[in-house]
């Protein structure tokens, strides 16, 4: 492919990443060279940047060589590009679904070495004869917990079977 024509055909890309309001080219190894310093750069823009970045190179490298396509080739492939944003985003919403979800709900307040010390504790106390209720209570006032944190703690521990 001749020079003129990869470069007509980076240009439709670049405008549709543009239109995809992904970095310039220009922008992007800004980024990059932020990057490969040391300098601290947020997670989406490296992304993107990267993303952008590649495409582009593997676009370049995939193109040299191969022969010059015809004008009505080249009119459809240029046709083409202009889908590029929404193909971009489906794929990656694709990726997205892949991935995992941030971990959600409260930090759990006991360890599992506090979990293990808890569930022994409460069964010391109700061996010795306290109450169930009141050996949750005194384990709960011990570990700074709630009473319904212990109690969880509890029924959830494992059973053993014999």
């Amino acid at each position: 492919m001749k020079d003129e024509t990869l470069n007509r055909v980076l240009a439709a890309v670049k405008k549709e990443l543009k239109a995809s309001d992904l970095p310039t080219i220009e922008e992007a190894m800004k980024v990059h060279a932020a990057v490969l310093a040391g300098k601290p750069v947020q997670l989406p823009d490296a992304i993107t940047t990267h993303l952008v970045i590649g495409m582009l190179s593997a676009m370049e490298k995939g193109y040299h060589g191969q022969p010059e396509p015809t004008p009505d080739q080249l009119d459809d492939f240029l046709l083409r590009i202009k889908d590029l944003r929404f193909v971009l985003r489906k794929t990656i919403l694709e990726i997205a679904k892949n991935m995992p979800h941030r971990p959600g709900g409260a930090k759990p307040k006991l360890t599992t070495q506090e979990r293990k010390r808890v569930c022994k504790l409460i069964g010391t106390l109700t061996v010795s004869g306290r109450t169930h209720s009141e050996a949750l209570a005194i384990v709960a006032k011990r570990f700074c917990v709630s009473r319904k944190t212990v109690e969880r703690t509890w029924v959830s521990r494992p059973r053993k079977v014999f």
